[in-house]
């Protein structure tokens, strides 16, 4: 496929700043298995992709902060788990890991998230990428 004079790329993924891709490196082994195998690429793979091939493009960064503050309710809460099973990339990670991996992640996240007064954010820092034609 060849792109004409309307048509351009344009890529959504994390930045290596991002919780997630921090995340990721604390915790290489998080979602991956076999049949879904994980990468853990973030928008520097992709620029050193195109880098090398000498394709112009641009990078936009977007900064999208995400409330995590329920993750450290006192109380364990439905919104909570659901947002540590987003940051785990693993359905129900509280019930399902160990108590020691779950110690482990929960420390990570507090240390990891920005703390705001008494709320907790996610750094959903990520980045597009365009190339045109």
């Amino acid at each position: 496929m060849k792109l004409n004079h309307v048509h351009f790329i344009t890529t959504l993924i994390h930045t290596d700043n991002s919780s997630l891709a921090r995340t990721w490196k604390a915790f290489p082994d998080l979602g991956h298995s076999d049949k879904f195998p994980f990468s853990g690429a973030t928008s520097a793979h992709i620029s050193s992709h195109f880098d090398k091939r000498g394709i112009p493009y641009q990078d936009i960064n977007l900064d999208v902060p995400y409330d995590m503050t329920k993750v450290f309710a006192t109380e364990p809460s439905e919104e909570g788990d659901l947002l540590v099973d987003f940051v785990t990339h693993i359905i129900n990670f509280r019930q399902n890991a160990s108590a020691e991996l779950n110690a482990k992640m929960m420390a990570f996240l507090r240390s990891d998230f920005k703390q705001d007064g008494d709320r907790y954010f996610y750094n959903g820092d990520w980045g597009v990428t365009v190339v045109p034609k």
